[in-house]
């Protein structure tokens, strides 16, 4: 039950009008679809009501701008772009899968998005209890807390060793600098 609701409840999508002007401004580093369309098809709505990642569904009105021309000959026309990827056009009959498998990056709702790591993580506590999960998450939390504590002890180390060998090498640039002097003088 909790399942179905982190599901639902973290899903958050965004449904944008465009305008004229450029498509990257109005899309920069926003993983969606945009619909380029004369007549607006029935799907769209039902399409952004029903979708449980975290997208933008943008739209261009073809009858108010040029820029449709660009794109397709054929309208309605989608196209799709994840991770800033280059716009490419949606081939997919079945769009609520196309945008599950596309767009859905987290392991544990999408397997072949899991990297070698999470895979194994998730086979190894996908039976276990929620009080053995949630042991385990502290105890990750307590070891990410002593990986930084060793890192902040190694940079402390390194800028230690640092600002001697500065006051070192410093030390020597003046005693050369006044022996200079020195013998500037005699000169």
């Amino acid at each position: 039950m909790w399942l179905i609701f982190l599901l639902f409840g973290l899903a958050t999508s965004e449904h944008v009008i465009l305008k004229e002007g450029s498509l990257e401004k109005q899309t920069l580093g926003q993983d969606g679809l945009i619909l380029f369309y004369y007549e607006y098809p029935d799907y769209w709505k039902q399409l952004i009501i029903n979708t449980e990642q975290n997208l933008t569904f943008f739209e261009i009105d073809c009858k108010r701008y040029d820029i449709c021309r660009e794109w397709s000959d054929t309208f309605p026309h989608l196209v799709y772009s994840v991770d800033n990827s280059v716009w490419k056009p949606v081939k997919d009959d079945n769009l609520e899968l196309f945008i599950f498998e596309t767009f859905e990056k987290r392991c544990v709702y999408n397997r072949p998005k899991c990297n070698k790591h999470e895979l194994e993580t998730l086979k190894a506590f996908e039976e276990q209890p929620v009080q053995v999960i949630q042991n385990a998450i502290y105890d990750l939390q307590n070891k990410i807390a002593e990986f930084e504590a060793t890192f902040e002890d190694y940079y402390k180390q390194l800028q230690e060793e640092f600002n001697r060998k500065r006051s070192e090498i410093r030390d020597q640039l003046e005693k050369a600098e006044d022996s200079i002097k020195v013998l500037n003088d005699l000169l």
